[in-house]
C-alpha cells in the first residue's frame, strides 16, 4: 500500500484499538517475533504510530508490536 493507505489504516486501529488488552498471542512465523510472547499478554495498547509503511503499536507495559504493511 501507499503510505496515505497506512496512515488510513493506522487512524482507524487507533479509533477501535487504544486501551483494549491483549488476551491471548498466536505466534504464526516464529523467526518474526522477538522475545517472550507471554510479555505482551495482558498489556493493553496505549499508542499506534506510522514510521514510514510500519505500524508500532506501543503498550503500557513498555513493549512495542511492529507491523510492516506490504501487501
Amino acid at each position: 500500500p501507499e503510505l496515505p493507505e497506512v496512515e488510513t489504516i493506522r487512524q482507524g486501529a487507533r479509533k477501535y484499538l487504544i486501551s483494549k488488552k491483549i488476551k491471548d498471542v498466536e505466534v504464526c512465523v516464529p523467526k518474526m517475533f522477538i522475545g517472550n510472547p507471554q510479555a505482551i499478554i495482558n498489556s493493553s495498547i496505549v499508542d499506534i504510530k506510522r514510521i514510514a509503511k510500519v505500524l508500532e503499536i506501543d503498550l503500557n507495559n513498555d513493549y512495542s508490536i511492529l507491523k510492516l504493511h506490504t501487501f
